[in-house]
């Protein structure tokens, strides 16, 4: 994967205001805020990257559902600046709360990139809960085609002549 180009935002103050409209709670705010301004100082090129990924990584595993749901598109929008941040993906894949690999499944194919999102399924469909491994093969199964559109069933986890088998 090669670095893109900065990546489009309205400014930090009107992506936090955005932000706040699906996360009112403002212990929730002090977990994505962090996040957003980390990713807008990468992206105008003056951020460090170790200190995203932890922020990233804490409103990933400590956020109810909006937050780490918006941690997981920042991830995907630094990721193509500096791809290494991607491989949080893996330790969070791996993390010992089934919660978080379980979240991890939920964005497999939307917001992990797809040479990473099979890395990761590969771990996933072999998860020791079985709402993990339901969520990670559904995914999968359901990924955008090249086209970026879904067609429910498109692929299949289990048929190694299905389009676009990936063996994990």
């Amino acid at each position: 994967m090669t670095a893109q180009k900065p990546f489009w935002t309205i400014g930090k103050e009107r992506e936090k205001a955005h932000a706040a409209k699906f996360i009112p709670q403002e212990d929730q705010q002090d977990l994505i805020f962090p996040v957003i301004d980390a990713a807008l100082d990468i992206n105008d090129g003056h951020g460090n990257e170790g200190m995203f990924r932890e922020l990233a990584r804490t409103a990933f595993v400590s956020g109810k559902s909006a937050v780490w749901q918006a941690a997981a598109n920042w991830l995907r929008k630094v990721g193509g600046l500096k791809p290494t941040v991607l491989d949080l993906w893996d330790e969070l894949g791996a993390h010992s709360d089934w919660t978080i690999r379980w979240r991890v499944a939920c964005v497999l194919y939307a917001d992990i990139p797809e040479p990473k999102s099979d890395l990761v399924f590969g771990v996933l469909r072999h998860d020791k809960s079985a709402k993990v491994r339901r969520y990670a093969v559904d995914r999968y199964e359901n990924r955008p085609g090249p086209d970026r559109n879904v067609v429910f069933k498109m692929f299949d986890a289990g048929d190694s002549s299905s389009p676009g088998f990936r063996r994990g």
